[in-house]
């Protein structure tokens, strides 16, 4: 079943705003909306060009729905006055949700397999996955908490942005800024997750949003020598993970924990499934792609995008992937870098919520760099916020 709450609470929305007849597109998203329709016309066609699959549509459905809910809300929300409520809410959100991914990995833990806990197989029901995975052609067994999800990746994106925003608010506070329990249970949950997740990227995230953070303080308490402090950190933290003959006892550490795993360029590691699969598309059906989420039933890996904006060339085509990517990756981080230029340019200062909004959305970016998940919901509606909060 693909109900999901915040559909319902957004078709609510939809027939309030309908009685009070308040369902002008604002100003800041009529643009996206625009795009977003032409977008929904050009999944149509590609769906017409490949023969109407049947998987491939059930996907466009999703992300039209979706990206449905995502205006209803916006439409109706005050993004710029309500900003701070949406952060404090998503932290609770990730809060309520986080338990119960740790509890179901402590159960787990201690052998129960029942009552949703544990998935012998990515089909069954379960927050706890059997995971396999390729390594020098034989097949690797892990256990990897992916909540809700098929897949542990993206279980990060309902976590960065409160990261984000906890770290910050601990580190700056402000009216707006979350109390300090708060934040406190949130970087511990998140943190929590992140490692159960078995994700390499999840723990790489995790570091980044700190060390981001960090230096976003550094920026707005204008802390010069904190920030060249951090910076030198972070470069250290680089080298100690990536410097194997200078750190070999850190190094083998890494390794011993991840190496059963397929490395970025290892015949199934992310570097050669996506040249192997944008090959099969530019020398293949370019305009047209191969429809949602088909690729693999043709890739000699038989393996999906592991990149959801790549996800959007192979599955979709060139014409209305590149319309797809500009609107929910170029176009934001557009916005990012004018927001934050302008605070610049004007003599202020950048403020915990807007330090938070910016860092946690770009964490969500780049853990869909590693999956393919085009209808992800934290991004679509964090990007629609982006749009509405210019």
């Amino acid at each position: 079943a693909i109900i999901k709450p915040y559909m319902v609470f957004s078709a609510i929305l939809l027939v309030v705003a309908l009685a009070k007849s308040r369902t002008a597109i604002r100003n800041e998203i009529r643009t996206p909306f625009l795009l977003c329709m032409i977008l929904a016309a050009g999944l149509f066609v590609v769906d017409l060009c490949n023969g109407l699959l049947a998987a491939s549509i059930a996907q466009h459905i999703l992300f039209c729905l979706v990206v449905s809910c995502g205006f209803i809300y916006v439409m109706q929300t005050d993004v710029k006055k309500e900003l701070g409520e949406i952060l404090t809410v998503m932290s609770m959100a990730a809060i309520g949700y986080g338990i119960v991914f740790c509890v179901a990995w402590m159960l787990f833990s201690s052998g129960v397999t029942d009552f949703g806990v544990y998935a012998p197989d990515r089909a069954d029901a379960g927050m706890v996955l059997r995971y396999a995975d390729m390594n020098s052609g034989e097949y690797a067994i892990s256990y990897r908490l992916r909540g809700f999800y098929n897949d542990p990746n993206p279980l990060m994106c309902m976590f960065v942005l409160p990261l984000a925003f906890a770290m910050l608010s601990l580190l700056k506070r402000d009216a707006e800024s979350l109390g300090k329990v708060e934040s406190i249970v949130t970087i511990a949950i998140s943190l929590a997750c992140a490692y159960f997740t078995n994700s390499r990227m999840a723990l790489l995230i995790c570091l980044l949003v700190i060390l981001v953070a960090l230096l976003f303080y550094a920026v707005i308490t204008k802390r010069v020598a904190l920030f060249v402090l951090l910076a030198a950190m972070s470069v250290a933290m680089l080298a100690v993970m990536t410097l194997s003959n200078v750190f070999p006892g850190v190094y083998d550490a890494i390794e011993a924990h991840f190496g059963y795993r397929s490395s970025f360029g290892d015949e199934y590691g992310r570097g050669n499934i996506w040249a192997t699969n944008l090959s099969l598309v530019w020398n293949g059906p370019l305009f047209a792609g191969f429809g949602r989420n088909q690729i693999h039933y043709v890739s000699s890996l038989g393996a999906p995008c592991h990149n959801t904006w790549l996800e959007w060339i192979c599955g979709d085509g060139l014409i209305v992937g590149m319309l797809g990517v500009y609107l929910f990756l170029f176009s934001p981080l557009a916005c990012h870098l004018g927001g934050l230029g302008s605070k610049v340019v004007m003599g202020r200062g950048l403020d915990v919520l807007s330090a938070s909004f910016v860092v946690g959305h770009l964490s969500i970016l780049l853990i869909l760099s590693v999956v393919d998940f085009v209808s992800n919901t934290y991004l679509i509606f964090v990007t629609l916020l982006v749009y509405a909060a210019r």
